[in-house]
């Protein structure tokens, strides 16, 4: 919403408009189902940030109220299929359906998908001869299932491929979009929303026989094109997920609340690939973890040794490679060596004072107490956290919404036992695992040159030859 949107009334913005384009707005809104749930300040406050930033798709926002879409199903469906959705929630969508929220303007990523849509679209159907179906597709506009009243959806795409129907999406996602799909999979999220289409799809009587997500790779500059498996499941949940928010939340004016799952146990034999892939990348890290430790630790000794041979000889301003390896030195003022010299000559630190152009915050508050300052303007006000979680939570803002897990991974220290016990034998095959290591490559993989051959046993004076 703009600035100067922000300073007017709701009134107010919509003076600007048409009065009969206004009272239009109204009456769609007193046709929605959950009409009975909304009040006429949320009402009035929603239309006026519509009307702030978009007023030419505000007959479109009022319509998407009526019911559950494709990019929302995704959020609905998500904890009936074990998954979890990082960005959204089903309290999110009942918040947006009955007028809490305040509608914000489209971001860059909206806006990047809205441009590119139609590229996207030009390039798939003449890459792959994929032939569009425009008077199927317009047969979703305005559908209604009678026994799901919340289903409406318009797909990106429907047509034909080498004879087949395919329901297809288009996206244009951040370039590094490929590693994620080819390492985790397409979002849930889309694969549901190509569901969700497909459901009002054979209510339509419209066959589907794939499913295909074509995202726009930007490095390359060509369309993605990822086949989605049709899960029968999926479709079951989405209806069931979706008549509970709708019918038992929505309609209802009653908050959703959604259970979380438990915690992944590496045990835990129903949670399949991902407890299976869990248990072996811990066991991994754990042996890893052992083996870095002991290298750190073996390194961190030779290099003190390296560094007691080397600052003894002043080492300057030279520069030795030596490999793989730079070794150069720094000088640093070693200020209690300094204050016992100039205590030599009867001088200390506090004889050469200079200002910093900072002040020292207990002199300058004497000071504004001995004017009479009123201190009180002066103090530093910061956003209490506290207070603002505290509103949020007042709010029936689920915690989850607005955190985030830290997960922390370290090795067990347990000092006695079976797992110290195995932590023990791990560091000492750690240790034989560096000291192979060191053995097989030495004298290999050292280009340049290496130290001078003839280093000084004893210390030089700073003014002495350097090395």
């Amino acid at each position: 919403m703009s600035e100067v949107a922000l300073r007017k009334t709701p009134e107010q913005i919509m003076a600007d408009f048409d009065p009969v384009f206004i009272g239009e707005l109204y009456t769609m809104i007193d046709a929605l189902p959950q009409r009975k749930h909304l009040t006429k300040e949320r009402i009035d406050r929603w239309l006026s940030a519509i009307l702030s930033f978009e007023p030419e798709r505000a007959k479109w926002h009022i319509k998407r109220l009526s019911g559950l879409g494709g990019s929302e199903i995704g959020t609905v469906a998500a904890p009936y299929m074990g998954e979890h959705d990082p960005f959204s929630t089903a309290k999110d969508i009942y918040f947006d359906k009955l007028m809490y929220t305040i509608p914000q303007a489209p971001n860059g990523h909206m806006k990047r998908g809205i441009f590119m849509e139609d590229h996207i679209r030009d390039a798939f159907q003449s890459l792959f001869g994929f032939k569009s179906r425009p008077e199927d597709m317009a047969k979703f506009a305005d559908y209604r299932d009678p026994k799901h009243p919340w289903l409406v959806g318009n797909p990106d795409e429907y047509g034909t491929l080498a004879n087949s129907f395919f329901m297809a999406d288009y996206k244009c996602p951040m370039p590094d979009f490929q590693d994620k799909y080819d390492k985790d999979g397409v979002s849930f999220g889309y694969i549901a929303q190509l569901h969700h289409y497909t459901i009002i799809a054979r209510n339509l009587k419209l066959p589907v026989d794939g499913l295909l997500l074509c995202s726009w790779d930007m490095k390359n500059w060509a369309p993605d094109v990822r086949s989605i498996e049709l899960n029968e499941v999926l479709i079951d949940k989405i209806l069931e997920a979706g008549d509970w928010l709708w019918n038992e939340c929505i309609l209802a004016g009653k908050m959703p609340t959604v259970e979380y799952g438990p915690r992944i146990a590496l045990t835990d034999e129903s949670h399949g690939k991902d407890a299976q892939l869990l248990k072996r990348l811990v066991e991994e890290s754990s042996k890893l973890s052992v083996l870095a430790n002991r290298a750190y630790a073996k390194d961190k000794e030779i290099k003190a040794e390296i560094s007691n041979i080397l600052e003894r000889r002043r080492f300057g301003n030279a520069k030795v490679v030596y490999g793989i390896t730079d070794i150069t030195a720094k000088e640093e003022l070693d200020m209690d060596k300094i204050t016992a010299l100039l205590a030599r000559f009867d001088l200390s630190p506090n004889d050469f004072l200079e200002e910093t152009g900072e002040y020292q915050p207990s002199l300058v508050l004497e000071e504004a107490v001995k004017n009479g300052v009123d201190l009180t303007t002066c103090k530093v006000k910061i956003p209490s956290v506290d207070a603002m979680v505290n509103a949020l939570l007042e709010r029936d803002i689920d915690r989850e919404q607005f955190t985030s897990e830290k997960v922390s991974i370290a090795l067990s220290r347990a000092k006695t036992g079976e797992v110290a016990e195995a932590v023990t034998g791990m560091k000492g095959e750690a240790d034989v695992v560096i000291t192979e290591f060191n053995t097989n490559l030495k004298g290999k993989y050292m280009p340049g040159r290496g130290l001078p051959p003839e280093i000084p046993d004893k210390a030089v004076k700073s003014k002495g030859p350097r090395m």
